[in-house]
């Protein structure tokens, strides 16, 4: 992403394609579920790839065209913790309040005792 500026992206994901139950540990085996699972028919690792590389691909074109703007107002349409309340760790420290949206700079806005705060590099609890 071309901006002017050094910047870096770092994105991580996580999709269950082909697993059983018994491939999970116990911590997520009441959480976690599979495309098989889902499906009941085993998906090609490799065109799943191929199409989330495509997508990220597009995506990446729209913002070098439009900047976050727009990128940010998809991912909110679509975020299913807009509005409430969630809970993480920041440094060390519990932190709980109202997940208002993304910054510009894709950055949780977190609303605070009515004080909007920034913060990244979180995992919510909801």
């Amino acid at each position: 992403i071309n901006t002017g500026q050094d910047q870096s992206l770092v994105i991580g994901i996580g999709i269950n394609i082909n697993d059983e139950m018994n491939n999970f540990t116990a911590d997520i085996k009441n959480k976690a579920i599979s495309l098989k699972q889902k499906t009941g028919i085993n998906h090609s690792r490799e065109k799943i790839l191929a199409e989330i590389l495509y997508a990220l691909e597009n995506t990446i074109e729209l913002f070098d065209h439009n900047g976050p703007d727009e990128l940010i107002l998809e991912w909110e349409t679509h975020c299913s913790h807009l509005n409430r309340r969630v809970t993480f760790h920041d440094k060390n420290k519990l932190i709980s309040g109202i997940f208002t949206g993304l910054a510009r700079t894709g950055q949780a806005k977190i609303n605070i005792d009515g004080k909007i705060k920034i913060f990244s590099n979180m995992l919510f609890y909801y």
